[in-house]
This record gives C-alpha cells, sequence and structure tokens, in this order.
C-alpha cells in the first residue's frame, strides 16, 4: 500500500451530458509513495 497526494485546481462545469453534470478539474501535482515506490507527476504545461 501507498499514499496518493493530490492537489487539485479550479474546477469548470461543462454542462449536463446523457449521464448528468459533468466538472473537469485539473492536477497541477500528485505524488505517490510507498516503501517501493516515490513518483510525481511530469505535467506537460502545453497540453490541453
Amino acid at each position: 500500500m501507498g499514499t496518493i497526494t493530490a492537489k487539485i485546481g479550479d474546477e469548470v462545469e461543462v454542462g449536463n451530458g446523457p449521464k448528468g453534470n459533468r466538472l473537469v478539474a485539473d492536477v497541477p501535482e500528485i505524488k505517490l509513495e510507498s516503501e517501493r515506490i516515490n513518483a510525481t507527476l511530469a505535467i506537460n504545461d502545453a497540453a490541453d
């Protein structure tokens, strides 16, 4: 087992879809830490 820590950015409401209201959010930072793994998110600022 390990620990995942995520920072969530601003939410943007996309609107209603066939399965209800939709929201999207940026994830500017995320870390995974365990005895065997120590990883961080490699962000690409030019991505959509």
